[in-house]
């Protein structure tokens, strides 16, 4: 395999891993979300809130979903420059 297709297995697994460390970032923002919102609903006690608090959690678990597939595909990524490199 010649220099200009590992560099480009090299640049599609690096492109891949910032686009994980995209998504951690706002998996990390969903998961504030949902501490402040179950924070809100031990406080009050609210159906309304501890409705708004399970939505969140939704929403940070299906980034957390993302965010393995991603991952996933990184690894897949990296294994075939690593096979490349021998």
């Amino acid at each position: 395999m010649g220099a200009s297709e590992l560099r480009g297995k090299a640049y599609d697994a690096i492109s891949t891993e910032l686009s994980l460390v995209s998504e951690f970032i706002i998996y990390t923002q969903k998961l504030n979300i949902f501490l402040e919102k179950l924070g809100k609903t031990i406080a009050t006690g609210s159906a309304t809130d501890r409705a708004r608090a399970d939505m969140a959690l939704e929403a940070a678990n299906e980034q957390a979903g993302r965010i393995n597939a991603i991952n996933q595909e990184f690894k897949a990524k990296i294994q075939a420059f690593d096979q490349a490199l021998q």
